[in-house]
């Protein structure tokens, strides 16, 4: 064999051996993590304001990677000058994105029910998830709600909801 063969031969062997390293690190690709299962669960809150409140509920469940499903119940109570009115919406929230361990967006339109009738309305929060001193599981969120058409926007105040 030549010099110039021998030559030949090395770098043919170089770019083979290259081309068989690039390859093998190209077929690795990263898998993102799954989020999801960080909030499932089921979570309570409650609100009072002068003679009104309510109780709230999540239960928050897995759809798919990083995808979470969360029925929403509201139970109002609104009292003035001895009358007593008793309301309940649920909503289902189907497309709620876990971002990471500790936060969720959500920004749909979602279906719900007002005591039996069903409607549907825009939904926006972000939540996030908490862990107080004694190890208690809470995720905190605003909401802004809004009829399709972009009328009748009302804003919840910070909540946060305990896990049962």
């Amino acid at each position: 064999m030549t010099k110039f063969q021998m030559k030949n031969l090395i770098i043919a062997f170089l770019v083979i051996f290259f081309a068989a390293c690039k390859d093998k690190n190209s077929s690795k690709e990263e898998v993102a993590p799954d989020y999801s299962t960080e909030f499932v669960g089921e979570y309570v809150t409650q609100t009072v304001n002068g003679g009104n409140s309510t109780s709230q509920n999540w239960v928050v469940t897995r759809l798919d990677k990083n995808l979470l499903n969360i029925i929403y119940t509201v139970d109002y109570t609104l009292r003035d000058q001895g009358l007593e009115v008793k309301r309940k919406f649920v909503y289902t929230l189907k497309n709620v994105k876990a971002i990471d361990k500790l936060n969720f967006t959500i920004s749909e339109d979602a279906n719900y029910t007002d005591d039996g009738f069903d409607k549907v309305r825009n939904v926006q929060g972000n939540g996030l998830k908490i862990t107080d001193a004694n190890g208690n599981i809470k995720i905190g969120v605003t909401f802004r709600f809004s009829d399709i058409d972009g009328t009748n926007v009302s804003n919840s105040d910070y909540l946060e909801f305990k896990k049962k």
